[in-house]
């Protein structure tokens, strides 16, 4: 049932169901080729004083709740896999409840909170989640200390929708009067209309949608320098220089803010070098990553490893006992998430890094602990370990 044994090696058998469409999707694909060898040659996962190698079976499901669902089914109940990761709102949200019903770990990274709701006993997050979004917008605050007003963009889809009930509740513990929400279909290219209404609300800051670092985002801020906005713009994620400025030049990208990979980050871990070293050697390029949607790797292993066993039911228990892991991006930590009724380690919340677009270029600027992050989601949402 999702691992195996061989008189050469014994190997633990998972499935990630990922989007090939987007570019993260294609870009963690291509990561876990690096990650996965990595993982393995340091040691592997060992229970019960055995060895196990670890071996990630990759299925598309494009973004769509029907290939995800159909992910999860192939994945249970022809592989007999267990143990199974997935990244997206949309995709998880639709595959949860088949692994739920069938009594599988689910690992997901995913901006809803659906998934995590009772009577979820085996679905965690393994990704940076929507606890993090108070220290990013500490960190608009403190790079922006005299704006008032914001306006959001969102996709208008379950991540959106998601992300934008968050920055309302988040945006006046910091002093913000969120003026508007606009919302645009997942894809969309032709930001004008937006960018038109934008300028005539006039906010201090823009702040753009949760996902979708790259084209999407490019092509709003293009469109708002060409209707004359002039004001801060800011992206609470990860962004993907690459894309953003295939689409809109340095000049309109100017001064953008955006959290930063660990490859920007001062501070950054040998674990990070070698992947890094790793990544080129194999690819000879250096993409933007999502190091988030990679933490699922190492939060399996610190899990089984903890729960000394390959059964779903003990795994589940260890990572609600409180569960610590370090990925390539640093250190993560499980947390509680009363703040909608869940009561269990389901949550999940890393350091981060931010910094600013200066002549077309990220640099750093600042950097917040996991203890920061902490303290900072504890004041805003009242939750706790």
């Amino acid at each position: 049932m999702g691992y195996t044994a061989t008189a050469a090696t014994k190997k633990i058998k998972v499935g990630y169901s990922i989007p090939l469409n987007v570019s993260f999707g294609v870009e963690i694909n291509r990561a876990l080729k690096v990650a996965v060898p990595m993982l393995n040659k340091a040691g592997g996962i060992t229970v019960k004083g055995e060895r196990y190698d670890l071996e990630v079976k990759v299925l598309d499901d494009q973004y769509n709740a029907d290939k995800a669902r159909t992910n999860a089914e192939r994945f249970i109940y022809q592989d007999g896999f267990k143990h199974i990761f997935y990244l997206g709102s949309v995709p998880v949200i639709a595959a949860f409840p088949v692994t739920e019903k069938a009594g599988a770990l689910m690992l997901a990274g995913a901006s809803t909170d659906k998934h995590l709701m009772p009577p979820s006993r085996y679905t965690f997050r393994s990704a940076e989640g929507p606890l993090a979004k108070a220290v990013k917008f500490k960190f608009v605050r403190d790079h922006f200390p005299n704006a008032k007003t914001i306006v959001l963009t969102e996709q208008d889809d379950e991540a959106g929708k998601a992300d934008g009930r968050r920055v309302a509740k988040i945006a006046p513990y910091y002093n913000f009067k969120l003026l508007d929400t606009l919302y645009y279909p997942r894809g969309s290219k032709d930001f004008t209309s937006i960018a038109t209404k934008i300028k005539s609300i006039n906010p201090d800051i823009v702040v753009f949608a949760a996902t979708e670092a790259g084209t999407a985002i490019g092509l709003q801020i293009k469109a708002l320098r060409i209707a004359g906005y002039t004001g801060g713009v800011a992206k609470t994620e990860e962004l993907n220089m690459k894309e953003l400025k295939s689409v809109a030049s340095n000049e309109q990208l100017e001064g953008l803010i955006g959290k930063v990979g660990p490859d920007l980050d001062p501070n950054v871990s040998q674990l990070f070098k070698d992947f890094k070293k790793n990544f080129i050697a194999e690819y000879g390029e250096w993409p933007t990553i999502y190091y988030g949607f990679l933490s699922a790797l190492h939060m399996f292993k610190a899990a089984v490893e903890k729960a000394d066993s390959l059964e779903v039911e003990d795994i589940a228990k260890a990572i609600e006992g409180g569960l610590e892991w370090e990925t390539f991006s640093g250190g993560f930590m499980n947390i509680k998430r009363q703040d909608i009724g869940i009561n269990r380690m389901a949550g999940c919340i890393a350091g981060a890094s931010f910094g600013v677009v200066t002549n077309g270029k990220h640099v750093y600027e600042k950097s917040y602990s996991i203890q920061e992050v902490y303290r900072a989601a504890s004041k805003v949402y009242g939750i706790s370990r």
